[in-house]
Parts: C-alpha cells; structure tokens; sequence
C-alpha cells in the first residue's frame, strides 16, 4: 500500500502564517471521533487528511490537520510517531502525537487549545525548535 493524501479543497486556502509550535505525545489510546469531537466544539475544523501508509521501515499512522478561523493549526498523528523514535530512540513511549501552531493574528488561541487538551488528555506540551535559517547567499 502507498501512501494517499486526501485531494485539497476545491477553494484554494492559504497557508496561515506561523510564528510558534508545540508538540505534545499522548500516552491515552485515542480514537478519530473522540479528536474531532473535542476539537469541533472548540472552534476547529477538519481541514487536511493523510491515510496511514506503508513506509519501508514500517506503518506511519493517519495524520489530521485541523484549524480554526484565526488560522491556529492543530495536527494529531493517530498513533506512535515513528520518526521521532528514530531521532531520538530514549523518547518515551507514547500513543498518538499532537503538534499545535499558532497564527500570527490570534496567538492566544494556541495557549487556549493546548490548555484544553492538557486538561482533557493530560499532554505535556514542549515548544518545537526553530527552523534553522536559510543558508546566505552570495551577492555578485
């Protein structure tokens, strides 16, 4: 099986600027309408899906973007993040993985949902480090 990404809306939607992320592990088995529930009645729409698929070293799990009018992404990866294990092999054991990004024009929205999947889910939320800068380029 490969991996299949759900077609993007007809819309065309652009991307929310983002100043800052967090990611949180979840050690709760967690299901799809327990997510979207608790993020719909927050304000959140699901706006992007990618299936589960088949990586040659094993199964990524479903992914689900979800984001709110201000632009604030939530992302839930439905399972054990196996790409982290390989970067780090002492991270901890855990379920299912959220990431929270805020947008530029309500950056309190990111501290609100990550306080309410802190309190619902218990996640303990670590800020994502920088992106590293783009290299310089010579000037003729």
């Amino acid at each position: 099986m490969t991996c299949r990404e759900t077609p993007p809306p007809s819309q065309a939607r652009q991307q929310p600027a983002v100043e800052e992320g967090w990611s949180a592990l979840a050690l709760a088995r967690l299901t799809r309408p327990q997510v979207s529930a608790l993020l719909g009645r927050e304000g959140y729409r699901l706006t992007f899906r990618l299936a589960a698929c088949r990586r040659r070293w094993g199964w990524l799990p479903a992914q689900y973007h979800y984001t709110d009018a201000a632009g604030t992404e939530v992302i839930w990866l439905a399972g054990p993040d196996p790409e982290l294990r390989e970067a780090d092999p002492q991270a901890p054991a855990h379920r299912s993985r959220f990431w929270v990004y805020a947008s530029r024009r309500a950056p309190e929205r990111a501290e609100q949902i990550r306080a309410r999947l802190r309190q619902v889910w218990g996640l303990d939320w670590y800020p994502l480090p920088e992106p590293p800068a783009p290299p310089l380029r010579p000037t003729s």
